[in-house]
């Protein structure tokens, strides 16, 4: 796989930059991975999001989802990252956090989004929601 800048800054910002742990073996006896980012292709997606994921869609587009508070949401990049398109909202939680977005395309096109739901009372259940999009995440 390669790294785009806009992965690259996702994985930063999910805090899988750490290098591994000293003496760490792996279940196939190779040698653990080590990756070093380069600094000028860093750059910052969204402000405040969090649980940040990014997939390459059929159009070549790539497409980041995220959460923001009670929200998923999803912007594009048509430039392999180094800009990124406006916010738009897959879902909105009513009662507390939406989080742990994941995305996937369909061979039809489909976008769907899973989505855990996560209240802040014990009033409501937490939850495992999909939204689909059928117009290419607009």
């Amino acid at each position: 796989m390669r790294l785009t800048a806009g992965m690259v800054c996702i994985l930063t910002m999910a805090g899988l930059t750490s290098p591994p742990l000293a003496g760490a073996e792996t279940t196939t006896g190779t040698p653990p991975l080590t990756v070093h980012w380069l600094p000028e292709t860093l750059c910052l997606i969204q402000r405040g999001g969090g649980y940040g994921r990014i997939i390459r869609l059929q159009d070549s587009r790539l497409l980041c989802a995220y959460s923001r508070g009670p929200q998923i949401r999803v912007r594009a990049s048509q430039d392999e990252g180094r800009s990124w398109g406006p916010e738009a909202t897959v879902t909105n939680y009513a009662h507390g956090v939406a989080t742990n977005a994941e995305v996937v395309q369909l061979k039809d096109g489909t976008i769907l989004v899973g989505i855990n739901g996560r209240p802040k009372d014990r009033a409501h259940p937490f939850t495992i929601e999909c939204a689909r999009s059928a117009d290419n995440g607009k």
